[in-house]
């Protein structure tokens, strides 16, 4: 007798106990299985949420085209940046090996829509347009277009799904823009 014959005589003789357990009352097991998947779901929004907090807190970080960052003592995060004199910024150039130290200025504003008068909170960069900080190549070819005065990019995705690597385009800005890149 093959193996594959006598597990179908066990299996068909009589339910195996685990089942013949779990089907007896079947309010149980639907409630269990309800709090399994309730279970399930908190966990995959939870490494969602971690995903988006450690991934965003990143995202310009991992983009920027540098070797070495200088940042004030007091600045505990990007978002807080605190400045410091350009002076060191220039002893730092003067440095033997360093071939640039181009300053960028992060900060947060509101941006007023003219046409609709909606306010939405925007992230500003801003940064000298000779010298590219990121390397991102869609907003790299369009750093012409900054040095004209009253000209800005705008970021393409509205938030949460704000990506720097998915970035720019120049016009009319959506009322929930979050990333505008300006010449500084």
């Amino acid at each position: 007798m093959s193996l594959f014959n006598y597990l179908w005589e066990k299996l068909s003789q009589e339910p195996p106990l685990g089942w013949s357990q779990l089907s007896h009352k079947k309010m149980r097991l639907l409630v269990a299985i309800s709090g399994i998947a309730f279970a399930d779901i908190l966990i995959f929004m939870m490494l969602g949420f971690k995903s988006m907090l450690f991934d965003g807190s990143t995202l310009v970080h991992e983009h920027l085209d540098a070797d070495l960052v200088l940042v004030s003592k007091r600045t505990k995060t990007l978002f807080e940046a605190k400045g410091f004199p350009t002076a060191h910024l220039y002893q730092a150039g003067d440095v033997e090996g360093v071939d640039t130290a181009s300053p960028l200025y992060y900060s947060f504003g509101a941006w007023v829509n003219p046409w609709k008068k909606e306010i939405a909170p925007v992230a500003v960069i801003a940064f000298n347009p000779v010298r590219p900080v990121f390397n991102l190549p869609e907003l790299n070819q369009q750093l012409d277009k900054i040095k004209l005065p009253n000209v800005v990019l705008f970021d393409r995705n509205n938030p949460p799904q704000v990506k720097l690597s998915q970035l720019l385009r120049v016009g009319k800005p959506s009322p929930r823009s979050f990333l505008v890149v300006v010449s500084g």
